[in-house]
């Protein structure tokens, strides 16, 4: 089904648009058993030729939930097709569900996101998801642009 969905899309959208699926979060409910398998989601990505969209709040919660190891799950996914990573900081409680809550992301996130780019060059786009107070997101922005500047990452994101 995602072949034909893909191929659908190929077919409405300019040649020129990548194509890349996002990893949702796990949570405790079979509905999510399948779709946020790493296994899954790199079939469907390197089938159909096709990008990653790394959210690392996601991986976090589902990580949590499906209680493995965060870079064991990382490395599950299909990153070496990586385009794009959200940045938000979710809930991760030492007991109970852990939840994406787009949270504004803090220095150890901006410290993992350097790292993922480090690994995975392939990065072009990255995004803060965080909407409650634009002064939180533009202070954050400020953030991860200092911190990419400082490790000179910022120029292998501008092409």
């Amino acid at each position: 089904e995602a072949r034909k969905n893909i191929k659908w899309i190929r077919s409405i959208i300019q040649k020129d648009v990548e194509i890349a699926i996002e990893n949702n979060n796990y949570l405790p409910a079979e509905s999510y058993d399948i779709v946020t398998d790493g296994k899954f989601l790199s079939k469907i990505v390197f089938d159909n030729k096709i990008n990653f969209l790394f959210d690392l709040a996601h991986a976090q919660v589902s990580a949590k939930n499906k209680n493995i190891y965060e870079d064991e799950y990382i490395n599950s996914l299909p990153m070496r097709n990586l385009i794009q990573i959200h940045i938000c900081k979710p809930i991760i409680p030492d007991n109970g569900v852990a939840y994406d809550a787009h949270e504004a992301p803090n220095q150890k996130m901006f410290e993992d996101v350097v790292k993922i780019i480090k690994n995975f060059p392939t990065v072009k786009f990255l995004t803060i998801e965080y909407y409650k107070d634009h002064e939180i997101l533009i202070k954050s922005l400020r953030s991860l642009k200092h911190i990419l500047n400082s490790k000179l990452l910022i120029n292998s994101l501008n092409g």
